[in-house]
């Protein structure tokens, strides 16, 4: 969900009308906590299994999105860090297990496998970035700015983002198992 990472600060800058500092300190708690929750992942997974985490990732996803669509432009920062918090807590519990999963797939070539994650990931993450980007312009009409059309357009974009969270979940259901040799 990297394109929600760049269509926040525009919102605190633009729509919400902060300083570039304040839409730093609102990501700053919810890097902080995703990086956390990178470690305790693997540890669930490993617990729990792969397919139970992902799904709570996705889960705490699309409830932080869901949460960004009540944003107006006198939202409180504390407000927008909680549910930043939120959302950084499902990016955070899912990343390394998903990577994790995606390469045991994978048995002989790991090496080639990780450089193949890794590129691909690259190149999601440009295209989601942009992607969030020209959403929430194009809802907005082409100028997001401090009036009511623009919170519409990011809550449309959060919707989106929403949405796919919840594709994701559906593929996670569909598809993941908690054993590799399930797959075969």
């Amino acid at each position: 969900m990297c394109g929600l990472n760049v269509i926040m600060p525009l919102f605190a800058q633009s729509i919400a009308h902060h300083d570039a500092t304040t839409a730093g300190v609102i990501l700053l708690p919810a890097t902080l906590v995703m990086i956390v929750f990178n470690f305790i992942g693997p540890l669930m997974a490993n617990k729990f299994g792969v397919r139970k985490v992902l799904l709570l990732s996705c889960l705490f996803t699309i409830v932080g999105c869901l949460l960004m669509m009540t944003y107006t432009r006198s939202t409180s920062v504390e407000y927008m860090i909680a549910t930043q918090i939120i959302r950084a807590i499902g990016a955070g519990l899912g990343l390394m297990p998903a990577v994790t999963w995606t390469i045991a797939v994978v048995s002989g070539d790991v090496e080639d496998a990780t450089a193949i994650n890794n590129t691909v990931r690259q190149i999601i993450g440009a295209i989601g970035s942009a992607v969030a980007v020209v959403l929430m312009a194009t809802f907005a009409g082409g100028n997001v700015g401090h009036n009511h059309l623009s919170v519409s357009a990011f809550a449309q974009t959060s919707l989106v983002m929403s949405i796919l969270a919840i594709i994701s979940a559906a593929i996670v259901i569909l598809y993941i198992k908690d054993e590799i040799h399930d797959l075969m």
